[in-house]
């Protein structure tokens, strides 16, 4: 008698177990999603951002476009400071 209630008892508490489990899991499954939006959204304001910061230093008076390549960004403002540095002028 004992037994049998001992193992109603584990069968009862592996299955509440097991709701739990599912429980939580739906909640990191609607967290995971959420976090995925909001690192889309912050990805979105880093590429905007980029572009405004590239059209406004585009848009300068006398100064020639940038690219929007970081590899030939890197180039130009290497260029640029000895182009600089050849003038006496400071970048």
């Amino acid at each position: 008698m004992i037994r049998a209630a001992l193992v109603l008892m584990l069968c009862g508490l592996t299955l509440i177990l097991g709701l739990l489990t599912t429980v939580v899991q739906n909640g990191n499954h609607s967290r995971a999603a959420e976090l995925s939006y909001l690192q889309r959204q912050w990805e979105m304001c880093e590429a905007a951002n980029a572009q405004a910061r590239a059209l406004t230093e585009a848009h300068l008076p006398g100064v020639p476009n940038m690219p929007l390549d970081p590899k030939r960004q890197k180039a130009e403002l290497a260029r640029r400071k000895g182009l600089a540095k050849a003038e006496g002028v400071r970048p």
